[in-house]
């Protein structure tokens, strides 16, 4: 996918988790002072991605129509980066 779609237009780290066992609506973001909060996100959040995990979001604007997210984290420390999850939006959403 990533060679038919060529260098995304944004390469972000990633800020926020989807959370189970945090308070609705579920989702976290990492606070200054490093520790995880409860916070609502508007738009695509990565499921597949323990939460604090580290992890790159890069972002493919209106591709046919589409915003593409890929989301890359390393299975362990110390490994390359893998795609662990993709999620797409309309392009003209607010995001």
């Amino acid at each position: 996918m990533r060679r038919k779609l060529g260098a995304p237009d944004a390469r972000e780290p990633g800020r926020v988790w989807s959370d189970l066992k945090a308070p609705p609506p579920g989702t976290v973001e990492r606070n200054p002072s490093g520790e995880l909060h409860a916070i609502a996100v508007f738009g695509p959040v990565p499921q597949r991605i323990l939460p604090g995990r580290p992890y790159q979001v890069w972002t493919y604007r209106n591709v046919s129509g589409l915003n593409w997210l890929l989301y890359f984290a390393a299975e362990a420390p110390d490994t390359k980066p893998v795609l662990v999850e993709v999620a797409h939006y309309p392009a003209g959403a607010v995001s």
